[in-house]
């Protein structure tokens, strides 16, 4: 399962270096959908790939290095097109996957849009440690009130801020940094959700939604180093 899982993350992470304007920087390679991705693989077909894999992940890495972030920091990258968020340890550790939504307004970066913005971020600010799932915020301050977990899909409820956040600052000046585009005066977090039944669409006005369960456990793995993204 293990190896699955590994050509599973790596065929994602071709995808994204296939459709983000980012290949001509990274050069990542590419995987054909042939006769080798089926379960017939040899070992060392399976090991090429696992090798590659590695060579595109550090990629990844060293360029959100080049862009400020501390060796052993985590990088995640947030793929709209399939509401995935693929997180990348330091240390040759294999990738995470979590299941996100990002903005029912599409991508972009104007103010007052309610669009998810493109490029690369890093988080400035961690807001709720200690508190429990479901723990509702309102302009990033805790209200008192607590989501049960029995109505942390309730589609009739209104959008909230939960449990935890992860303020996203823009690194890309006239991208999602800057006058009206900036995505840290847009407040785009990355957030727990009351509406955990549309993960895997998207739904947010904005922001970047997880389970509340996938951010206590994304926002303490990343609480004690940097935590870059890049939306793409």
């Amino acid at each position: 399962m293990g190896i699955i899982r590994a050509i599973l993350i790596f065929l994602i992470l071709s995808i994204i270096a296939f459709n983000s304007e980012l290949m001509a920087e990274l050069k990542p390679s590419i995987v054909k959908n042939d006769s080798t991705s089926n379960s017939l693989d040899t070992k060392a077909q399976k090991r090429s790939r696992l090798q590659s894999n590695q060579k595109n992940i550090l990629s990844w890495r060293r360029s959100a290095q080049n862009r400020g972030m501390s060796p052993n920091g985590y990088l995640a990258l947030i793929i709209t097109s399939m509401q995935k968020m693929i997180i990348l340890p330091p240390s040759g550790n294999p990738p995470i996957e979590y299941v996100i939504s990002t903005s029912k307004f599409g991508i972009g970066s104007t103010e007052n849009s309610n669009k998810t913005p493109l490029g690369w971020h890093r988080v400035n600010e961690r807001i709720g440690h200690g508190k429990p799932a479901g723990a509702v915020f309102s302009s990033r301050r805790f209200t008192g009130k607590v989501i049960p977990h029995t109505e942390l899909n309730n589609p009739n409820s209104e959008d909230m801020v939960l449990t935890r956040i992860l303020w996203l600052e823009g690194l890309e000046p006239g991208k999602n940094s800057g006058n009206g585009i900036d995505s840290h005066s847009r407040c785009i977090y990355i957030h727990g959700t009351n509406q955990e039944q549309l993960l895997g669409q998207p739904a947010s006005h904005g922001c970047i939604r997880m389970s509340n369960e996938d951010v206590i456990e994304l926002f303490e793995m990343t609480m004690n180093t940097d935590f870059y993204c890049v939306i793409l």
